[in-house]
Order: structure tokens, then C-alpha cells, then sequence
């Protein structure tokens, strides 16, 4: 709760200060995490309208950041119960990943993917994207948002009574 008034006031002043002559990165990860915490606590409509706002109004178009902006609205989608948006939303982030040859981009769209495929269709299988990014990341030591990631792997695991497996990847 703390977060986003400030969030608000770097926006408002990053709007303020804006020239509309190239394109407003800061201004577009403000949108962006405003957007995730709106998200996280169950704001959608708030939420959204950040995500939309990043997307279509800040002339942003650098991959690493529009990659960052679809993953989140990804994971916002998918905690809304809209997985298939959210599949969209990963698949941008992991086009935009390739692009700029991220590994963490491409993992984290593919994590959104997994995680959305398995929400709509509660299939086994579409847990593999999920697990895969995991790997992808654990291996290169990146630990950046790796608790978003490790717990829908956990909550799935736990949904579908692999016990031995929620417990592993609950600790992480």
C-alpha cells in the first residue's frame, strides 16, 4: 500500500516533465510496476489501465522494457482468471525477448505461458513451459522474481497432489 502513492507522484511528475519527443521508458516501467502492485492487490481495473497507458500512450518501444510490460500484464491477466489474455500478453514478452536475445525476458514469457496454459486447461503437460523457464533461470543463478515462478509451479504441483514436488519447489 505504500508503494503506490509513490508510484502515483514519480508518474504524475514523469508525465509532467514529458516532452513527447522520444520515448518515455521511465514513464513506462512506472506504468508497469504500478500496474503489477495495483494487480497484486486485486485492482484489476487499475491495473490494467497502467498496462494499457505503458503499452499505447508512452511512444515506448524498446524490447527489453515492452517485453517487461507484456510479461506483467501477463501475470495480472492470469491472476484476474483470464489465462487466455494472459497467454498473449507471454507470448509478446517472449517475441520481444528474442529480439533482444534476453534470456530473462524469454524465461519470464515462457514462465506466464506455462502458468496460463495450465490455469486454462489443467493439463500436466502445460506445466512444461513453466518448469523449463524455472531451469532457464536457476541455471544462469538469475533469482529475479524466481518466488513468482517457484510458487504457481508450487501451487500447480499442489493442485494436482504432487506433494514430494510442491514441498521443493515451495522452498525456493
Amino acid at each position: 500500500h505504500e508503494a503506490l502513492p509513490l508510484l502515483d507522484q514519480a508518474a504524475a511528475i514523469k508525465r509532467q516533465h514529458r516532452s513527447g519527443a522520444g520515448a518515455a521508458v521511465g514513464l513506462t516501467y512506472t506504468l508497469t510496476c504500478q500496474g503489477y502492485a495495483h494487480g497484486d492487490q486485486g485492482s484489476f481495473p487499475a491495473a490494467l489501465a497502467c498496462f494499457e497507458e505503458a503499452l499505447h500512450q508512452t511512444g515506448c518501444d524498446q524490447p527489453e522494457v515492452v517485453g517487461s510490460v507484456h510479461g506483467w500484464y501477463g501475470a495480472v491477466l492470469i491472476w484476474q482468471g483470464r489465462p487466455r489474455e494472459a497467454m498473449h500478453h507471454a507470448r509478446e514478452a517472449w517475441r520481444q525477448g528474442e529480439r533482444v536475445r534476453s534470456v530473462h525476458l524469454m524465461a519470464m514469457g515462457r514462465a506466464v505461458l506455462g502458468f496460463a496454459r495450465w490455469r486454462d486447461s489443467g493439463q500436466p503437460r502445460a506445466l512444461d513451459d513453466l518448469r523449463e523457464a524455472v531451469g532457464w533461470l536457476a541455471r544462469r543463478g538469475n533469482a529475479l522474481f524466481s518466488s513468482l515462478n517457484h510458487g504457481w509451479l508450487a501451487e500447480a504441483l499442489a493442485e494436482q497432489g504432487d506433494r514430494k514436488s510442491t514441498r521443493l519447489n515451495s522452498s525456493h
